[in-house]
């Protein structure tokens, strides 16, 4: 039977934010899964991000790569309103980077944790 183990994002410095200072590619690092090749293990990720610039911000995920289109997704993040859902425990493994940069950097904030399945 899987156990499950609730964890931080893996840059996170004791479950704080972690501010996305890239404005561009390759982003700053929001997690890197764990490693192994067979399933389990692997993480489900779970991410949300807030701005707190007075303009909205364009947030770009990348999720294992840097390919636009095939390993992107971008988000629009609302100015001053609060957490936003972008990744709802979505599945990654084999040492995977998700990665995010802004269209201005140090304005958006990503928080978030995973759940490790072994």
């Amino acid at each position: 039977m899987p156990t499950y183990s609730k964890l931080n994002l893996s840059p996170s410095l004791n479950g704080r934010p972690i501010l996305i200072t890239a404005s561009g590619s390759p982003g700053t690092v929001v997690h890197t899964a764990v490693s192994g090749v067979a399933v389990p293990p692997m993480d489900e990720v779970w991410i949300y991000a807030t701005n707190g610039d007075s303009a909205a911000r364009t947030l770009t995920l990348q999720w294992g790569g840097t390919i636009s289109g095939a390993d992107t997704f971008v988000a629009g993040i609302p100015s001053k309103q609060g957490l936003y859902l972008l990744v709802p425990g979505f599945i990654v493994y084999s040492g995977v980077q998700i990665r995010a940069y802004s269209d201005v950097g140090s304005k958006v904030t990503i928080a978030g944790f995973i759940n490790r399945i072994t």
